[in-house]
């Protein structure tokens, strides 16, 4: 947008400011204010630790993949919370219209 000015963004700055000064804050306004560390345990929470759910942020780890197979023991949900993490932190994919 070379120049012109995004009036969406704008719209959002100033509803933020004033839902700001107003000191009332929405849920929307709690989940941008996240950590990383607690968006992604709102994430596993709201997924109720589903593997299913999960392995769209899996980083197919060898460590992963030798606790399951080697010994065939299931994978601490820390570690899928540090895969979910570093997904947060990739840069965002552009949404095909």
């Amino acid at each position: 947008m070379d120049g012109q000015i995004d009036l969406n963004n704008v719209n959002n700055k100033l509803l933020e400011k004033a839902r700001e000064l107003s000191g009332k804050q929405t849920n929307a306004d709690r989940i941008r204010a996240m950590s990383d560390s607690e968006l992604a345990d709102l994430i596993m929470k709201l997924n109720n630790h589903s593997i299913d759910e999960l392995l769209h942020y899996c980083k197919n780890k060898a460590l992963c993949t030798g606790l399951l197979i080697n010994e065939n023991r299931p994978i601490p949900s820390e570690w899928c919370k540090q895969c979910l993490i570093e997904w947060l932190q990739e840069e965002a994919e552009e949404k095909a219209e």
